[in-house]
């Protein structure tokens, strides 16, 4: 389990969390995605915002974004539990079209993040990739385009798998104190 904080740009009210994978697509197998939730830490009172992927459709108000020479929307819904939660769940799948370096992220929707300076984050997820050359990341933005790397990283240099597991890290930029 993996704990960050956020801190920064606390002034703005609306925050976009993304899950961030870059680097060499070809090295991309797949990212399962699952019971993604965000909340005050230990609070039990009104951020909170969570996504299930239970059902078939891809969620509402979330966004896809990818740039890099031959990357594709690869982002959607699978019937299956990988991150070792229940089916459904979100899957990005391997970019065989991709050459050299790209990006691909899939963002919840705006989040008011009004009263706050911490969010905690917690999400299941599962990595499969074939070799060195991705970093897959946590951002967020108040803006949904520019982005500032939050504490929680994977490199796959470390290894070729991330996960099953499920973290719980905290977001610290772009909230609203």
């Amino acid at each position: 389990m993996i704990t960050t904080v956020l801190t920064h740009h606390l002034n703005i009210a609306n925050t976009y969390v993304a899950f961030v994978v870059t680097g060499d697509f070809n090295q991309l197998d797949s990212l399962f995605l699952d019971y993604i939730s965000i909340v005050p830490p230990g609070g039990t009172y009104a951020v909170p915002f969570s996504e299930s992927f239970s059902g078939e459709a891809f969620p509402a108000l979330w966004t896809r974004q990818y740039r890099g020479l031959g990357t594709i929307d690869t982002w959607g819904i699978s019937l299956s539990s990988n991150a070792e939660g229940e089916p459904n769940e979100l899957l990005c799948d391997e970019q065989n079209e991709a050459t050299g370096p790209a990006v691909t992220r899939i963002v919840t929707p705006p989040i008011d993040t009004t009263g706050h300076s911490v969010l905690s984050l917690t999400f299941r997820h599962h990595l499969y990739n074939h070799g060195a050359g991705l970093i897959y990341s946590v951002q967020s933005s108040t803006d949904g385009v520019n982005w500032v790397d939050e504490d929680w990283t994977f490199d796959s240099s470390w290894d070729n798998y991330a996960g099953p597991d499920s973290v719980t890290t905290t977001i610290a930029n772009n909230l609203n104190s």
